[in-house]
């Protein structure tokens, strides 16, 4: 991941990209980041603890990817609690304790 290499990037929005494969747990190793949209792609498995580690993270939004599964790591239900994440979205169809919206296709 080329993003990794930018210690300022405060936004990343890789949104309806149908980018396919896992979430990538170096995600967690951007310390600025304080939004990252990754909904409406073709992302699979499961959500990555290491997301957890970016306490700067404000939004974090992961739905309309029906190959996600499991459930929301509690490193990242504690940003909601502990730290600035004030909105959390998945597809109603992962476990997720503490997100803020669930999204349902209907």
């Amino acid at each position: 991941l080329d993003a990794i290499n930018l210690p300022g990037l405060t936004v990343l929005r890789l949104h309806g990209n149908a980018f396919e494969g896992t979430i990538h747990s170096e995600y967690g190793t951007m310390a600025s980041l304080t939004d990252l949209r990754l909904e409406n792609n073709n992302l699979v498995g499961q959500i990555p603890a290491e997301l957890g580690n970016m306490a700067s993270l404000n939004e974090l939004a992961f739905h309309q990817n029906p190959g996600i599964t499991g459930a929301v790591p509690n490193s990242i239900c504690s940003l909601t609690s502990n730290g600035d994440l004030n909105r959390l979205v998945a597809d109603c169809t992962v476990t997720c304790t503490c997100c803020t919206d669930c999204y349902s296709e209907r």
